[in-house]
Parts: C-alpha cells; sequence; structure tokens
C-alpha cells in the first residue's frame, strides 16, 4: 500500500490555524439515541463523545467563525443521480449568494455538489466549510478527491476544519470510523442541516439525527426526482427533519428560524 503522505504532497498547508468554536451541544440523549453503525451493521447507542465537539478545532482560516455568518449544513449519498447534483449545486450557489456559509463534509456527492455551488456564488471568502477525517494540511488530497484545484479553491474562498493531527490512509478502517466521527462536528457547526437524496441508515441520516439530539433544526429536501433511496422519508416519518421541496421553502424555514434566534 502506498504511503498517504506522498499521494497528497501536492497540496499542503504548512502551519494550520487551532480556532476555538462557541457551539454549546445540547446532550439530549432522550430521544432519537440511536443510529446504524454502517461498519458495524447494527444500532448502536448515542453517548455524549458521539455528540460533544472538542473546544478548539484545526482550520485553515483564522476568521470562519469570527462573525455571525448563517451556517447551513449540506448532506447527502455520495452517488446522488445527476438531478439531484445539479439541485444540489443550485440551492448552494443561492444559499451562499445570501451570506450563507455552506458546511459539509468534503466527499463526492452531494457534499461535493454542496462546496462547488457556495464557490460558484463568486461572494466573499467565507463561502464553504469542508469538515475532514483527515488533517486540514491536505485539503481533499487527504479526502478522497484527488483534485488539487478544488482544495486551493475551498482554501482560498472558505476553509478546512478537522480534530485530527494525523494523517491516516482512506483504506483504514480508522478513516471510516473519523468519517462518521466528523458527522458531529457538521451538524454542530451548522444552524440548519439539510438531507438531501440519502439511503435508509445512512451517514446523512447519522448526521440529521446527531443535529437534532444536538438542539440544530433538521430539513429534508423532498423531490419529484426517481430514487430507490429512502432516507429523506425516514428523517421525515421520525420526526427529525421538516419537509422542504424548494429553495423558496428553505428560505422560509431560515428566515424562521434566524428570526427565533436574534
Amino acid at each position: 500500500m502506498p504511503e498517504p503522505i506522498r499521494q497528497f504532497a501536492d497540496f499542503k498547508v504548512q502551519n494550520p490555524y487551532y480556532i476555538t468554536v462557541n457551539d454549546q451541544v445540547r446532550k439530549n440523549l432522550q430521544e432519537n439515541n440511536y443510529f446504524f453503525h454502517k461498519w458495524k451493521k447494527k444500532n448502536l447507542r448515542y453517548t455524549v463523545k458521539d455528540l460533544e465537539v472538542p473546544f478548539s478545532l484545526y482550520s485553515t482560516s483564522p476568521f470562519m467563525f469570527a462573525d455571525q455568518r448563517q451556517r447551513v449544513g449540506f448532506g447527502g449519498t455520495r452517488s446522488p443521480t445527476v438531478d439531484t447534483f445539479d439541485c444540489v449545486f443550485s440551492i448552494a450557489t443561492a444559499l451562499a449568494s445570501a451570506n450563507k456559509t455552506i458546511v459539509s463534509g468534503g466527499v463526492p456527492g452531494v457534499d461535493l455538489a454542496a462546496h462547488l455551488g457556495a464557490l460558484e456564488s463568486g461572494i466573499g471568502c467565507e463561502r464553504t466549510i469542508a469538515i475532514l477525517a483527515n488533517p486540514v494540511n491536505f485539503g481533499l488530497l487527504g479526502h478522497e478527491l484527488p483534485s488539487n484545484f478544488i482544495s486551493k479553491t475551498i482554501f482560498q474562498f472558505g476553509a478546512f476544519v478537522s480534530e485530527y493531527k494525523e494523517l491516516i490512509h482512506q483504506e483504514n478502517m480508522e478513516y471510516k470510523t473519523r468519517l462518521l466521527q466528523r458527522d458531529r462536528i457538521i451538524s454542530c457547526l451548522s444552524d440548519v442541516f439539510i438531507c438531501f437524496e440519502c439511503s435508509t441508515n445512512s451517514a446523512t441520516v447519522d448526521t440529521a439525527k446527531r443535529a437534532k439530539i444536538q438542539g440544530k433544526s433538521v430539513l429534508a429536501f423532498v423531490s419529484n426526482i426517481q430514487s430507490t433511496r429512502k432516507g429523506v422519508e425516514q428523517v421525515i416519518d421520525e420526526k427529525i427533519a421538516q419537509p422542504v421541496s424548494n429553495l423558496d421553502d428553505i428560505n422560509r424555514k431560515l428566515a424562521s428560524l434566524y428570526s427565533e434566534m436574534r
């Protein structure tokens, strides 16, 4: 197996910042307190460590959490339909153009569409945050998306965030465990988390559950696009998420939420 650090040598941030995260996690473990562990193939109960985030995280930007810019989390399948990818891209572009920061997990599929859509907005230097399961030093090159261009663009107009200092290979089981654990950071750093096309008991459903337990608002995008994946229906049926079906619905929900937060 090749050494990962040689694979990812083209893009590297030498000195990541150590930032303080002010979001408070509400440890409500009384409802929706189980998740399906996709690697262990069984239901497990959430514990405090599955919900709390470190007081400080590594980031490539010292300014990403310095203002009151609203943050919207995106999650969904790694293999969306073309229509879903386009939809996510368009919604992310519109929200970033309205001065929202798009938070996602930096992997192919819906995450990538969200990051690219935010970057397309052309507004501000805080367009998107990619939460990584490897150190921020290597950007997406250490995270299943070996693109120097996308890594450099996120670095320039957004930020990479991670709790990890040590680089591990993507085929390592520890890396897969990290992918699930980073879900709690995606949800915690988002004011609202939106589920797009995803499978039942998927990592996206897991992120939605963590967000709900953390006291965040969760939305589920109901589409007329044909898909065999039923994760969106699951989070609605389990009363984890409120349904939305277009950008106007999302904007109304966000406006209501942010009005309550003031």
